[in-house]
């Protein structure tokens, strides 16, 4: 086998290995035993935002839908906080 031809098999490997590790770390995230109770829902996101939640998520050591969840609590605290005030 030439170098080349080495070249390619080991970043096929790579690419394939990666995919792989992804998705199983993905379902162990997803299948993680905890008392919070999830359900799967399709929504539609920004590209510009996604990458946003992505770096986010790389540079904290999350998932991507933990960054989400986390982002969505933290609105709807603001929201809740801010729309309390006034009718207090």
């Amino acid at each position: 086998m030439s170098n080349t031809s080495t070249i390619y098999v080991y970043l096929i490997h790579y690419k394939v290995v990666k995919l792989i590790k992804g998705d199983f770390i993905m379902g162990i995230a997803y299948h993680k035993k905890t008392s919070t109770k999830y359900v799967q829902y399709t929504l539609r996101i920004e590209e510009s935002i996604l990458d946003k939640i992505k770096s986010i998520a790389g540079k904290e050591d999350l998932s991507i839908n933990e960054v989400v969840n986390q982002s969505l609590q933290f609105a709807i605290n603001d929201y809740e906080k801010n729309n309390n005030k006034g009718s207090k």
